[in-house]
């Protein structure tokens, strides 16, 4: 059971959302989760004020259309019911492609990401998987590789290989599979497009097609956030 604070009991839910769920924006994300615990009857916090809403937390947010197999959302029960028998009603509430796989006591912040992990599957015409890795090798040989951000206070240069790690880099037939991790969290937050989108305008590539899968959220230290 998750700690019991003022009478509630955190538990911290994590889920898969992929296929055409990857299409849900995380403001309807969150609203779908919304429907989906009212739905099941469980007795959960809401807030108080004048205009009381159901407390779900998300650490750290999925751009529209990526997929992904680990993400979390945060709720407070307010009885002490078996974890199994939340996530099992849980999911039986929510639509295709989002699914729920383990639940536990929160034990970190979301203050403490620091990393996302993520796979990448790049396309492009008249370009085969071998081609496109020695594109992307020297692409990414160089000493920077600067872009522009966009961010709530305006735009600014990064530069993507200060944020970026490449842990693995495979051609496929007609594909460029690489596995990367990104900074991410509260203070700096890398999307892995931007990457993809600075390589194929960098190379002039035709018709790209980039299929994103975030694989793990981990902490400074490299472990998975729990």
């Amino acid at each position: 059971m998750g700690n019991n604070t003022l009478g509630r009991i955190d538990a911290r839910i994590f889920y898969r959302k992929t296929g055409r769920a990857k299409y849900i924006s995380h403001l309807d994300l969150a609203r779908c989760m919304q429907r989906a615990v009212k739905r099941t009857g469980l007795p959960v916090w809401y807030t108080v004020g004048f205009n009381p809403r159901l407390y779900l937390g998300f650490a750290l947010p999925l751009p529209l259309g990526q997929e992904s197999v680990f993400e979390t959302v945060d709720l407070c029960l307010m009885e002490d019911i078996p974890f199994e028998e939340v996530l099992c009603r849980i999911n039986q509430a929510l639509p295709a492609g989002i699914e729920g796989f383990a639940i536990a006591a929160p034990v970190h912040k979301p203050e403490a990401i620091a990393w996302a992990e993520y796979g990448l599957r790049l396309e492009a015409d008249s370009c085969t998987g071998e081609a496109l890795r020695e594109k992307f090798e020297r692409f990414w040989g160089q000493d920077r590789v600067e872009v522009e951000k966009k961010t709530k206070k305006g735009s600014r240069r990064i530069d993507l290989k200060s944020g970026i790690r490449l842990l693995g880099l495979e051609p496929e037939s007609g594909c460029l599979c690489l596995r990367i991790q990104t900074e991410a969290g509260t203070s700096r937050n890398i999307n892995p497009t931007l990457l993809t989108d600075a390589f194929i305008q960098a190379e002039g590539l035709e018709s790209p097609c980039v299929q994103v899968l975030r694989q793990a959220i981990l902490m400074e230290d490299g472990t998975p956030f729990c």
